[in-house]
């Protein structure tokens, strides 16, 4: 539970935050990534080598997509230390933001009209992360895992 309540504070802080001033700020990745390493250390979490794994795949599929996009190195933060939450499940949560995604940038064109203005990825991701995290939604089927 206390995990639970941890992870929505670091989502919420992220959806206010990445409104107002379009940065995601280093230290919910940090406290993502040390709470969940602390976890791990004392079974209460992913294994340190799932985590590890989750926080290279998130980290590195968010790094290829800033490299020909403009995502900013938050986002790419964000989802590695989100892997260490979610393990190789962090694929879903990188799919299901998008999604998210989607329909945010088109609630912002309508609400703003101007496609100009940059739109904030990081409530995407918050949002996808409490999805998978309450809901478990698959977006991925996992065939051989």
């Amino acid at each position: 539970m206390i995990a639970t309540l941890f992870l929505m504070a670091m989502m919420v802080w992220v959806i206010f935050e990445d409104f107002r001033s379009q940065t995601i700020p280093d230290a919910v990745s940090a406290g993502l990534i040390a709470y969940a390493f602390t976890a791990g250390l004392l079974g209460q979490g992913l294994s340190i080598y799932e985590a590890c794994l989750g926080l290279i795949i998130g980290g590195g599929l968010m790094f290829l997509l800033s490299v020909v996009s403009t995502m900013g190195g938050g986002d790419v933060k964000l989802m590695g230390a989100l892997g260490m939450w979610f393990g190789f499940k962090v694929v879903d949560v990188f799919f299901l933001s998008f999604i998210v995604g989607a329909f945010l940038a088109l609630f912002y064109y309508i609400k703003k009209r101007n496609r100009k203005e940059k739109i904030p990825f990081g409530p995407a991701i918050a949002v996808a992360v409490l999805l998978q995290w309450f809901i478990r939604f698959p977006v991925i089927i996992y065939a051989a895992f």
